[in-house]
């Protein structure tokens, strides 16, 4: 199972961004050094509920200091975008990665900060659908300089049956978020019975992973325990088996979250990186 990071970098109001931005950092470099398979990064605005405001200066960052994973936007919000503005600064990445670009997309959800774009929240789906049209054929049309060093592969955020069936039918895969385990098992059999192939969707969770199930539940928000990868070794790996008996292959690891303290972040992407992509006992 591929295992990525989900970066959304909260800060809270004792935080300063410098030391967000180092922490982030480090859990891009661990993740890098140990298999971790790809980095996503939040798109947010005017707050600090997420400080990653400018994604593909983050993810230039990001190519510049590893050579190994996939650096997904997760997700670009495309009403906020000119258009072939994001589709240039995509096709410079696809260059300055090597072509390990993932571009993941949705409307967005924000009140603020779509009113403080001056953008009406009512036409993000308009919008989104025009944009990424544009989007995708600048990509394509081999008149932008420079023209990507390949098309990168484009996900959709989906939220409901519904969008996964569109997904499905349209032949994009999907980028899904906190679900339930009953509800991501609904969307995911809707994708499949469409047609779309459920090993190429990434799914978030949120993972706390500690020596005993108690001391990581006690850190785990109670609302999450249903869409998270929480509790001791043994837990967890017969959390990622339930998961993967769904037919998923692709999970977002988000360590940071609630508030967690860092030495707990740290531990979980350890032991999840024990838990991943350790050779089996007895490997050469």
């Amino acid at each position: 199972m591929d295992i990525g990071i989900f970066q959304l970098l909260p800060r809270g109001d004792d935080r300063t961004a410098a030391a967000v931005i180092e922490e982030s950092l480090w859990e891009i470099d661990f993740a890098e050094r140990n298999g971790f398979e790809s980095v996503w990064l939040a798109e947010h605005h005017l707050s600090g509920f997420g400080l990653v405001s400018a994604p593909s200066v983050f993810a230039a960052a990001i190519a510049a200091r590893t050579t190994r994973m996939r650096i997904g936007y997760g997700v670009a919000v495309v009403p906020l975008h000119h258009p072939l503005r994001l589709a240039e600064e995509i096709a410079w990445l696809t260059h300055l990665s090597g072509g390990r670009v993932v571009v993941g997309v949705g409307p967005g959800f924000s009140e603020r900060e779509f009113a403080g774009y001056g953008v009406p929240l009512e036409e993000r789906h308009a919008r989104f659908e025009e944009g990424l049209a544009i989007v995708r054929g600048v990509l394509t049309s081999g008149e932008i300089e420079p023209v990507p060093l390949a098309m990168p592969p484009f996900y959709r955020a989906v939220s409901s049956v519904v969008a996964a069936r569109q997904s499905a039918r349209e032949g994009t895969p999907i980028l899904l978020g906190l679900k339930p385990l009953a509800a991501l098992k609904e969307i995911l059999a809707a994708f499949h019975d469409e047609g779309g192939n459920v090993a190429d969707a990434y799914v978030l969770r949120r993972i706390c992973i500690a020596p005993t199930n108690a001391e990581a539940r006690a850190l785990m928000p109670a609302d999450s325990l249903d869409a998270g990868i929480c509790g001791s070794p043994a837990t967890a790996r017969a959390q990622f088996e339930e998961l993967s008996a769904l037919g998923v292959r692709r999970i977002i690891g988000w360590f940071n979250f609630e508030e967690m303290p860092w030495d707990a972040v740290h531990r979980s992407m350890d032991l999840t990186a024990e838990l991943a992509f350790a050779p089996a006992p007895g490997t050469p």
